[in-house]
């Protein structure tokens, strides 16, 4: 039976997979796509700054797909 902690890590694990890929291949969608993992703890923690800091990782992480100030062939 997968607790709490559990799923929190087995989402982080996959956001970082998934960050590491988007990263290698540069695709800038498939980093907005990793974004929505932030929404995890944002509905299995009760802690509002876990939910503040989740929040606030899913806006940076769009800001810096979106306005990235180099070419499109360039990622990071």
């Amino acid at each position: 039976m997968l607790t709490t902690i559990n799923i929190l890590i087995i989402a982080l694990i996959i956001y970082v997979i998934g960050l590491i890929v988007s990263y290698i291949f540069k695709q800038r969608w498939l980093m907005l796509a990793s974004s929505v993992l932030w929404f995890v703890p944002i509905f299995l923690v009760n802690n509002t700054f876990i939910v503040v800091f989740s929040i606030i990782m899913i806006v940076a992480q769009i800001v810096i797909v979106a306005f990235s100030s180099k070419g499109d062939d360039e990622f990071l």
